[in-house]
Protein backbone atom coordinates (compact mmCIF):
# COMPACT_ATOMS: atom_id res chain seq x y z
CA UNK A 1 0.00 0.00 0.00
CA UNK A 2 1.55 3.28 -1.04
CA UNK A 3 0.84 6.72 0.32
CA UNK A 4 -1.92 8.99 -0.87
CA UNK A 5 0.60 11.18 -2.66
CA UNK A 6 1.70 8.31 -4.85
CA UNK A 7 -1.86 7.24 -5.60
CA UNK A 8 -2.81 10.81 -6.38
CA UNK A 9 -0.22 10.91 -9.12
CA UNK A 10 -1.43 7.60 -10.50
CA UNK A 11 -5.08 8.55 -10.39
CA UNK A 12 -4.48 11.78 -12.29
CA UNK A 13 -3.03 10.01 -15.34
CA UNK A 14 -5.18 9.32 -18.34
CA UNK A 15 -5.69 5.61 -18.94
CA UNK A 16 -6.18 4.68 -15.28
CA UNK A 17 -9.95 4.91 -15.23
CA UNK A 18 -10.44 1.65 -13.35
CA UNK A 19 -8.20 2.74 -10.49
CA UNK A 20 -9.79 6.20 -10.52
CA UNK A 21 -13.21 4.58 -9.96
CA UNK A 22 -11.88 2.49 -7.07
CA UNK A 23 -10.32 5.51 -5.33
CA UNK A 24 -12.37 8.59 -6.29
CA UNK A 25 -11.29 10.46 -3.17
CA UNK A 26 -7.69 10.37 -4.34
CA UNK A 27 -8.29 11.50 -7.91
CA UNK A 28 -6.49 14.59 -9.13
CA UNK A 29 -6.52 16.43 -12.39
CA UNK A 30 -3.86 15.72 -14.97
CA UNK A 31 -2.77 19.36 -14.95
CA UNK A 32 -1.98 19.22 -11.23
CA UNK A 33 1.15 17.09 -11.54
CA UNK A 34 2.54 17.35 -15.09
CA UNK A 35 6.11 17.10 -13.89
CA UNK A 36 5.46 13.76 -12.09
CA UNK A 37 3.45 11.84 -14.68
CA UNK A 38 6.31 9.43 -15.28
CA UNK A 39 5.73 7.99 -11.79
CA UNK A 40 2.30 6.60 -12.75
CA UNK A 41 3.44 3.85 -15.14
CA UNK A 42 6.32 3.13 -12.77
CA UNK A 43 3.97 2.51 -9.84
CA UNK A 44 1.68 0.49 -12.09
CA UNK A 45 4.67 -1.69 -12.93
CA UNK A 46 5.58 -2.01 -9.24
CA UNK A 47 2.10 -3.20 -8.36
CA UNK A 48 2.16 -5.63 -11.26
CA UNK A 49 5.29 -7.38 -10.02
CA UNK A 50 4.23 -7.24 -6.36
CA UNK A 51 6.79 -4.87 -4.83
CA UNK A 52 6.39 -3.98 -1.17
CA UNK A 53 6.11 -0.39 0.03
CA UNK A 54 9.78 -0.30 1.10
CA UNK A 55 10.86 -1.66 -2.27
CA UNK A 56 8.90 1.07 -4.05
CA UNK A 57 10.50 3.75 -1.88
CA UNK A 58 14.02 2.49 -2.60
CA UNK A 59 13.15 2.19 -6.30
CA UNK A 60 12.07 5.84 -6.37
CA UNK A 61 15.27 6.86 -4.54
CA UNK A 62 17.29 4.90 -7.10
CA UNK A 63 15.55 6.58 -10.03
CA UNK A 64 16.01 10.00 -8.43
CA UNK A 65 19.75 9.40 -7.97
CA UNK A 66 20.20 8.33 -11.57
CA UNK A 67 18.13 11.31 -12.76
CA UNK A 68 20.39 13.70 -10.84
CA UNK A 69 23.48 11.93 -12.19
CA UNK A 70 22.29 12.18 -15.81
CA UNK A 71 21.47 15.86 -15.28
CA UNK A 72 24.84 16.65 -13.68
CA UNK A 73 27.08 14.59 -15.96
CA UNK A 74 27.34 17.03 -18.91
CA UNK A 75 27.81 19.97 -16.52
CA UNK A 76 30.64 18.48 -14.47
CA UNK A 77 34.34 18.96 -15.22
CA UNK A 78 36.22 16.06 -16.79
CA UNK A 79 37.79 15.16 -13.44
CA UNK A 80 35.80 15.36 -10.20
CA UNK A 81 36.52 14.88 -6.50
CA UNK A 82 35.60 11.35 -5.49
CA UNK A 83 37.43 10.48 -2.27
CA UNK A 84 37.99 12.22 1.05
CA UNK A 85 40.44 11.48 3.87
CA UNK A 86 39.70 11.21 7.58
CA UNK A 87 40.04 14.99 7.94
CA UNK A 88 37.45 15.71 5.25
CA UNK A 89 39.97 16.82 2.62
CA UNK A 90 39.85 15.56 -0.97
CA UNK A 91 42.56 13.01 -1.68
CA UNK A 92 41.23 11.28 -4.79
CA UNK A 93 39.80 12.15 -8.19
CA UNK A 94 38.02 10.21 -10.94
CA UNK A 95 36.64 10.97 -14.41
CA UNK A 96 33.21 12.60 -14.50
CA UNK A 97 31.51 9.29 -15.37
CA UNK A 98 32.11 8.27 -11.73
CA UNK A 99 29.07 10.39 -10.85
CA UNK A 100 27.06 7.26 -11.67
CA UNK A 101 28.86 5.09 -9.09
CA UNK A 102 26.79 6.00 -6.05
CA UNK A 103 23.47 5.67 -7.90
CA UNK A 104 24.71 2.21 -8.90
CA UNK A 105 25.28 1.44 -5.21
CA UNK A 106 21.71 2.51 -4.44
CA UNK A 107 20.57 0.19 -7.24
CA UNK A 108 22.52 -2.64 -5.56
CA UNK A 109 20.70 -1.86 -2.30
CA UNK A 110 17.40 -2.20 -4.16
CA UNK A 111 18.45 -5.53 -5.66
CA UNK A 112 19.39 -6.88 -2.22
CA UNK A 113 16.13 -5.66 -0.71
CA UNK A 114 14.12 -7.44 -3.40
CA UNK A 115 16.17 -10.65 -3.59
CA UNK A 116 17.09 -11.51 0.01
CA UNK A 117 13.56 -12.22 1.29
CA UNK A 118 12.73 -14.13 -1.91
CA UNK A 119 15.79 -16.42 -2.01
CA UNK A 120 16.23 -16.98 1.74
CA UNK A 121 15.56 -20.69 2.49
CA UNK A 122 14.25 -19.81 5.95
CA UNK A 123 11.59 -17.49 4.60
CA UNK A 124 9.54 -17.39 7.80
CA UNK A 125 12.61 -16.26 9.74
CA UNK A 126 12.99 -13.22 7.47
CA UNK A 127 9.29 -12.41 7.70
CA UNK A 128 9.58 -12.32 11.49
CA UNK A 129 11.63 -9.09 11.29
CA UNK A 130 10.72 -7.95 7.77
CA UNK A 131 9.63 -4.48 8.88
CA UNK A 132 13.00 -3.88 10.54
CA UNK A 133 14.78 -5.13 7.43
CA UNK A 134 12.71 -2.85 5.19
CA UNK A 135 13.46 0.14 7.43
CA UNK A 136 17.18 -0.64 7.29
CA UNK A 137 17.26 -0.67 3.50
CA UNK A 138 15.22 2.53 3.28
CA UNK A 139 17.60 4.29 5.69
CA UNK A 140 20.63 2.92 3.82
CA UNK A 141 19.37 4.11 0.44
CA UNK A 142 18.50 7.56 1.80
CA UNK A 143 21.90 7.91 3.47
CA UNK A 144 23.72 6.99 0.26
CA UNK A 145 21.59 9.37 -1.80
CA UNK A 146 22.19 12.28 0.60
CA UNK A 147 25.95 11.66 0.56
CA UNK A 148 25.81 11.40 -3.24
CA UNK A 149 24.21 14.84 -3.57
CA UNK A 150 26.50 16.35 -0.93
CA UNK A 151 29.83 14.95 -2.12
CA UNK A 152 29.49 14.25 -5.81
CA UNK A 153 27.09 17.01 -6.83
CA UNK A 154 27.33 20.01 -4.50
CA UNK A 155 31.06 19.63 -3.86
CA UNK A 156 31.93 19.42 -7.56
CA UNK A 157 29.63 22.35 -8.36
CA UNK A 158 31.64 24.57 -6.03
CA UNK A 159 29.54 24.23 -2.88
CA UNK A 160 31.69 22.05 -0.62
CA UNK A 161 30.31 20.69 2.63
CA UNK A 162 32.73 18.55 4.61
CA UNK A 163 31.73 14.89 4.96
CA UNK A 164 32.64 15.23 8.64
CA UNK A 165 29.47 17.30 9.04
CA UNK A 166 27.12 14.55 7.89
CA UNK A 167 28.97 11.22 8.05
CA UNK A 168 28.59 10.77 11.85
CA UNK A 169 24.83 11.26 11.57
CA UNK A 170 24.59 8.91 8.59
CA UNK A 171 26.59 6.14 10.25
CA UNK A 172 24.75 6.59 13.55
CA UNK A 173 21.41 6.08 11.80
CA UNK A 174 22.65 2.95 10.02
CA UNK A 175 24.28 1.38 13.09
CA UNK A 176 21.32 2.07 15.35
CA UNK A 177 18.87 0.52 12.89
CA UNK A 178 21.17 -2.50 12.58
CA UNK A 179 20.88 -2.83 16.36
CA UNK A 180 17.09 -2.74 16.19
CA UNK A 181 17.13 -5.34 13.43
CA UNK A 182 19.55 -7.60 15.32
CA UNK A 183 17.33 -7.76 18.40
CA UNK A 184 14.33 -8.93 16.40
CA UNK A 185 16.11 -11.19 13.91
CA UNK A 186 15.65 -14.95 13.65
CA UNK A 187 18.16 -17.49 12.41
CA UNK A 188 18.72 -17.08 8.67
CA UNK A 189 21.51 -17.22 6.11
CA UNK A 190 21.71 -13.56 4.96
CA UNK A 191 21.15 -11.08 7.80
CA UNK A 192 22.82 -10.99 11.20
CA UNK A 193 25.88 -12.35 12.98
CA UNK A 194 26.28 -15.44 10.84
CA UNK A 195 29.04 -17.46 12.48
CA UNK A 196 29.11 -21.27 12.25
CA UNK A 197 27.87 -21.38 15.84
CA UNK A 198 24.90 -19.02 15.50
CA UNK A 199 23.79 -20.81 12.34
CA UNK A 200 23.92 -24.16 14.14
CA UNK A 201 21.68 -23.25 17.09
CA UNK A 202 18.58 -21.12 17.60
CA UNK A 203 19.56 -20.58 21.25
CA UNK A 204 23.05 -19.34 20.35
CA UNK A 205 21.59 -17.11 17.62
CA UNK A 206 19.09 -15.49 19.99
CA UNK A 207 21.57 -14.92 22.80
CA UNK A 208 24.22 -13.54 20.45
CA UNK A 209 21.81 -11.19 18.69
CA UNK A 210 20.29 -9.93 21.93
CA UNK A 211 23.75 -8.62 22.83
CA UNK A 212 24.49 -7.59 19.22
CA UNK A 213 21.45 -5.32 19.23
CA UNK A 214 22.69 -3.45 22.29
CA UNK A 215 26.25 -3.19 20.97
CA UNK A 216 25.24 -1.79 17.58
CA UNK A 217 22.83 0.71 19.15
CA UNK A 218 25.70 1.84 21.39
CA UNK A 219 27.96 2.05 18.31
CA UNK A 220 25.41 4.33 16.67
CA UNK A 221 25.34 6.64 19.68
CA UNK A 222 29.15 6.68 19.88
CA UNK A 223 29.34 7.53 16.17
CA UNK A 224 27.47 10.77 16.90
CA UNK A 225 30.43 11.91 18.99
CA UNK A 226 32.17 12.50 15.67
CA UNK A 227 30.21 15.74 15.47
CA UNK A 228 31.99 16.91 18.64
CA UNK A 229 35.37 15.38 17.80
CA UNK A 230 35.53 15.56 13.99
CA UNK A 231 39.20 14.53 13.73
CA UNK A 232 38.39 11.28 15.55
CA UNK A 233 35.07 10.66 13.77
CA UNK A 234 36.44 7.80 11.66
CA UNK A 235 37.68 5.85 14.66
CA UNK A 236 34.58 6.67 16.70
CA UNK A 237 32.52 5.06 13.93
CA UNK A 238 34.68 2.09 12.94
CA UNK A 239 36.27 1.22 16.29
CA UNK A 240 33.11 0.21 18.20
CA UNK A 241 31.80 -1.81 15.24
CA UNK A 242 35.06 -3.77 14.85
CA UNK A 243 35.17 -4.42 18.58
CA UNK A 244 31.53 -5.57 18.55
CA UNK A 245 32.10 -7.96 15.64
CA UNK A 246 35.16 -9.51 17.32
CA UNK A 247 33.38 -9.88 20.65
CA UNK A 248 30.25 -11.41 19.10
CA UNK A 249 32.28 -13.99 17.17
CA UNK A 250 33.97 -15.17 20.36
CA UNK A 251 30.75 -14.96 22.38
CA UNK A 252 28.81 -17.11 19.91
CA UNK A 253 31.51 -19.79 20.10
CA UNK A 254 31.52 -19.76 23.90
CA UNK A 255 27.74 -20.07 24.00
CA UNK A 256 27.85 -22.94 21.54
CA UNK A 257 30.34 -24.89 23.67
CA UNK A 258 27.86 -24.74 26.54
CA UNK A 259 25.56 -26.99 24.54
CA UNK A 260 28.16 -29.78 24.57
CA UNK A 261 30.96 -30.62 22.18
CA UNK A 262 29.83 -31.94 18.80
CA UNK A 263 30.15 -35.72 18.47
CA UNK A 264 30.14 -36.37 22.21
CA UNK A 265 26.41 -36.84 22.54
CA UNK A 266 25.21 -40.43 22.59
CA UNK A 267 23.02 -41.16 19.61
CA UNK A 268 20.03 -43.51 19.84
CA UNK A 269 21.93 -46.01 17.69
CA UNK A 270 24.91 -45.80 20.04
CA UNK A 271 22.70 -46.40 23.05
CA UNK A 272 21.28 -49.48 21.40
CA UNK A 273 24.76 -50.80 20.74
CA UNK A 274 25.75 -50.28 24.38
CA UNK A 275 22.66 -52.08 25.65
CA UNK A 276 23.26 -54.90 23.18
CA UNK A 277 26.77 -55.40 24.51
CA UNK A 278 25.56 -55.29 28.10
CA UNK A 279 23.05 -58.07 27.67
CA UNK A 280 25.58 -60.88 27.01
CA UNK A 281 27.50 -59.85 30.14
CA UNK A 282 24.41 -60.17 32.28
CA UNK A 283 23.64 -63.56 30.73
CA UNK A 284 27.21 -64.70 31.38
CA UNK A 285 26.85 -63.86 35.05
CA UNK A 286 23.66 -65.90 35.21
CA UNK A 287 25.47 -68.92 33.71
CA UNK A 288 28.18 -68.69 36.39
CA UNK A 289 25.50 -68.70 39.05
Amino acid sequence: MVGNGFYSVCLGVEGHEERRSRHPQLAVRRDDVPQMLFIAPLLEFCEGIGLRFAEKIVLLVTIACFAVAFWAYPLLPQVIASHWDANGAVNGYLPSWSVFLMPAVVLLVLVLLVLIPRVEPRHKAIEAFRNDLDAFFIILSLVISVLFVQLYILWNFGKPLSPLATMPIALAAIFYQVGVMMEDSKRNYFVGVRTPWTLASDRVWEKTHAIAGKLFKAAGIIALLGLVFPKASLWLAIGPVLAAVAFLSVYSYVEFTKEGKPGKRASPAGQLRVSAKAKPKRSAKRKRR
